[in-house]
């Protein structure tokens, strides 16, 4: 992770890590600490990441139980970016259906308009490559090289929504949000409608 973006991004971390809050024990496989060394206007904040890790195995990896103690920490820990990385080219059928509720839940809009807790997800595609995502992604081509752009992997934010739409087949949060505001107009002109017609009559 700590050149998939840019070579000038630094990162620091610690693995098996053991959290205790509201008289509650939990495990993280990674937390680390991302920062931004860029002098741009993109240069933001050092920011907190909470990593699950799982090697090699057969069937599902990824579990609704794992992923409710990890939404527990991340409760406590908003802003913090999640990562769930396999190694494996894929997810399961089963693990996306958890995986997109779990997104889901890490889209909730903070006082930005920013997800509160964007979700990056990583295979054996990301965690085996050469140089960094946008080559990696080109290189196999399809659907990810759709995302191999350098403005659409230049953050971790950027990155964990690139990441959704590969793997889980989601909607990018920016295309959510906009629906929502659409149908949020819509309803509330069809209110002041029937308000109108109802004055009216």
């Amino acid at each position: 992770m700590s050149h998939a973006i840019n070579s000038m991004d630094r990162m620091t971390f610690s693995t098996a890590m053991d959290l205790r809050f509201d008289g509650i024990a939990r495990e993280v496989d990674f937390i680390a600490w991302h920062s931004d060394d860029r002098l741009n206007d993109m240069q933001r904040p050092p920011q907190l990441v909470i990593g699950e890790a799982k090697s090699l195995g057969q069937g599902d990896l990824i579990t609704k139980d794992e992923l409710a103690k990890l939404r527990s920490v991340a409760e406590k820990l908003p802003e913090a970016v999640i990562v769930i990385a396999v190694l494996r080219d894929h997810f399961t059928q089963p693990e996306i259906s958890i995986l997109r509720r779990f997104v889901a839940w890490g889209r909730r809009v903070n006082v930005h308009g920013e997800p509160t807790n964007p979700v990056l997800l990583l295979t054996s595609h990301e965690l085996t490559m050469d140089h960094n995502i946008s080559s990696a992604w080109k290189t196999l081509g399809g659907k990810h090289a759709q995302f191999s752009g350098f403005n659409q992997v230049r953050t971790l934010s950027m990155l964990a929504d690139a990441t959704q739409q590969i793997y889980l087949n989601m909607k990018s949060f920016q295309v959510e949000r906009s629906e929502y505001w659409q149908k949020r107009h819509a309803r509330r002109q069809a209110r002041q409608a029937n308000t109108k017609a109802g004055t009216v009559s």
